[in-house]
């Protein structure tokens, strides 16, 4: 009974943190800035989940989830910080404001703290290295 209770509870944050993430379509800086933490957290979630995903078809797409993995992995890193990390890369790059929260996770974390890593499975793979800029 202790754990079922518990699941319920579970289940219950899972679907008040994704109906309040999916309130509106993000269409840049704007709207980023008028989301809560939670909701940020949970479009962060989303965006990766839609990664994995979408983005499974070719070697290329592979290597780069592979790399992407591998770097959540090994630098710990959480929702809260990837939100964190698209705040950041859109209030140092005013021209990124008319953009959705993906090219800010793009390049900040894919192109940024996860480069090396991604790098490393494109070379498993034989693929050309992707660079920063």
């Amino acid at each position: 009974m202790k754990y079922c209770l518990r699941a319920i509870c579970l289940i219950m944050a899972m679907v008040a943190a994704s109906l309040e993430a999916s309130a509106a379509f993000v269409s840049g800086y704007a709207d980023w800035k008028k989301m809560s933490e939670v909701q940020k957290r949970a479009y962060v979630r989303g965006l990766v989940d839609g990664m994995m995903v979408v983005e499974i078809g070719n070697d290329s797409s592979r290597a780069n989830i592979a790399g992407f993995m591998d770097c959540a992995d090994q630098l710990n890193l959480t929702d809260e910080m990837m939100a964190e990390a698209i705040s950041e890369y859109y209030k140092a790059r005013p021209q990124s404001w008319k953009f959705p929260p993906y090219g800010p996770f793009h390049e900040s974390i894919m192109k940024g703290a996860c480069l090396d890593f991604i790098n490393s499975s494109r070379r498993k793979l034989g693929l050309q290295p992707w660079t920063s800029k």
